[in-house]
């Protein structure tokens, strides 16, 4: 199975004791949301509009 840098990405901020993230998400970022989106051990919390 080959990782991808994002995927160390998360294993690293799980490694770290991290369990949320607050992130607004952009175009440069887009895989790494996407690691997150099937990671149950970091919340992520976006922000909204008001």
């Amino acid at each position: 199975m080959q990782i991808t840098g994002s995927q160390l990405i998360i294993n690293s901020l799980i490694e770290e004791g991290v369990d949320k993230i607050f992130a607004y998400p952009g175009g440069y970022d887009k895989d790494i949301f996407d690691a997150l989106y099937h990671e149950k051990d970091i919340e992520l919390i976006l922000p909204r509009h008001e």
